[in-house]
């Protein structure tokens, strides 16, 4: 059996990413003190997998994207503002959702990157997607750093968003039954807000979300994990 080295540091934990759903992994650990040059033996072995799968952005009724690497990477294609949404209600609050700009494009007042409680609204007699995270039952991130809850923009703001940086968004479901504490980190700042949803909305009883992101210009490519 051969084995890869995934994580050497001094932080017990470690987060392994891009796993695949229903395949097995084995794992074992060596440990070196503080001070010591050599490592000690292999631990025991141990084999474990995952269920879940990995988050995927949508893959239709999207024309100004393009969707790529097993859905993980969403790539803008033109210059009209069109927002671009998770496949499903695939968030689930508690866990760490990373939105990472692999390549920038040029910014735009309504570009950002967020959850959103539904996608799409009731209008009349026919459902029409929304256009933007910048308004009620959304929490982004802009471009140009500024956070916007519920269409409500924030005093706190970010640095501008740019090739190869992260945005870590961690939830927290609050006692309160319409409320989710939103923790984002960006460029080593981190902000903590609670967040009014409306989870009677959307058959969210159990407290998921989706994810989006909306772009106006193209060269923008953002993947998620």
């Amino acid at each position: 059996m051969e084995f890869s080295d995934i994580y050497q540091g001094s932080t017990v934990p470690y987060r392994l990413r891009n796993t695949k759903p229903d395949t097995p992994y084995t794992f074992r650990v060596a440990v070196r003190a503080e001070g010591e040059k050599t490592w000690s033996l292999w631990s025991a072995c141990h084999v474990t997998m995952t269920m879940l799968g990995h988050y995927e952005w949508e893959t239709c009724k999207r024309p100004h994207y393009a969707v790529s690497d097993q859905n993980k990477l969403a790539s803008k294609l033109s210059a009209q503002t069109q927002c671009i949404f998770s496949r499903d209600r695939t968030y689930t609050c508690g866990q760490l959702l990373i939105f990472r700009i692999v390549e920038q494009g040029k910014p735009h007042m309504s570009d950002g990157v967020g959850l959103v409680v539904q996608p799409r609204q009731a209008n009349e007699d026919e459902e029409m997607t929304i256009n933007s995270l910048m308004g009620n039952g959304a929490f982004c991130v802009s471009s140009s750093g500024q956070v916007y809850i519920n269409g409500k923009e924030m005093v706190t703001r970010f640095p501008t968003l740019t090739a190869g940086m992260n945005i870590m968004y961690h939830t927290e479901v609050l006692p309160s039954v319409d409320k989710v504490r939103v923790s984002v980190e960006v460029a080593e700042k981190q902000v903590t807000f609670d967040w009014v949803t409306d989870f009677n909305r959307g058959k969210l009883d159990e407290k998921k979300l989706f994810f989006g992101a909306c772009f106006k210009y193209p060269g923008w490519k953002l993947s998620v994990q």
